[in-house]
């Protein structure tokens, strides 16, 4: 999408649906009793999922053709916001812990 509308445009429309899918994911996780409720599990969820993105993401670089420009993209002004999206992603689930879904109270 990024040779369509621009890198910082689509980096811009990846993130509501990052965040979309993380709060449903935590919200799913929830309601199947499999995430804790305790912060220390929350950021432990958190950073398990922002490890796996970002290992993702230096995979793909370094399979790239030119893997030292794909790596030095990281650093760009672009590539910094989609890292910041990254770690906003990763504090979702402990936001949500102060932040209950319908029908669950405050611990």
């Amino acid at each position: 999408m990024a040779p369509l509308i621009g890198p910082l445009a689509a980096v811009g429309l990846e993130a509501p649906l990052l965040t979309a899918v993380m709060v449903l994911t935590v919200r799913w996780m929830e309601r199947l009793n499999l995430i804790s409720h305790r912060p220390v599990g929350r950021a432990a969820i958190g950073l398990t999922g922002a490890c796996v993105v970002l290992m993702g993401e230096v995979a793909g670089a370094l399979l790239a053709p030119d893997h030292r420009e794909a790596l030095s993209r990281f650093f760009t002004p672009v590539g910094l916001l989609g890292l910041a999206l990254v770690g906003v992603a990763a504090v979702i689930p402990l936001v949500l812990l102060a932040w209950p879904s319908p029908g669950r109270r405050l611990r």
